[in-house]
């Protein structure tokens, strides 16, 4: 008899761990667009001294260390099941490693709130960056928290090939 319970038990659990949604997997594509530097942060140019226009630092620089700069992101053109889960400003924190040419790697922090969803993405990000030729390749991943993004993950890869004003993205965004 206990068997007969137990198996029922396990039938019925099954059954309504089967009826539950799985994972819910939302994309978008769009544009993703610098609005502004929020603030430069410190920029060291070692071999060389910091500029005030064009590149940050003068000829003769072998590397170039940036810290904490803030910049504020848009994200223009976005369609998809995810992309109301996209729609507002993204804060990012930026340092960057480059040599005497500007490449290298840059990595940090966003905090993109969607007030839309009574939200906010929370995470890291990272970038291989030729900005002299204004290439770059990045990837970030964040969670959610509050409203309607509480619990889900989101993954962000983007590039920008050279010459556009903006970079190209795709994310995916998971429901826990």
């Amino acid at each position: 008899m206990l068997r007969l319970i137990l198996a029922a038990f396990l039938l019925l659990a099954t059954a309504a761990a089967l009826a539950q949604p799985g994972p819910q997997i939302l994309v978008a594509t769009g544009k993703e667009v610098h609005i502004q530097t929020k603030s430069a942060g410190t920029v060291i140019c070692a071999g060389g001294q910091p500029t005030t226009q064009g590149p940050p630092c003068s000829p003769g620089t072998k590397r170039i260390l940036i810290i904490s700069r803030v910049n504020e992101l848009e994200y223009q053109d976005v369609t998809g099941s995810a992309a109301a889960m996209l729609r507002g400003k993204n804060n990012t924190v930026a340092h960057c490693n480059l040599d005497e040419n500007y490449f290298g790697h840059c990595w940090g922090t966003f905090l993109w709130e969607i007030p839309e969803m009574g939200g906010v993405w929370e995470g890291t990000w990272s970038a291989s960056a030729d900005q002299a030729k204004r290439i770059t390749i990045n990837s970030a991943m964040g969670h959610g928290y509050g409203g309607k993004l509480e619990g889900m993950q989101l993954k962000f890869d983007g590039v920008n090939p050279g010459g556009l004003p903006h970079a190209i993205f795709i994310a995916r965004i998971q429901g826990m």
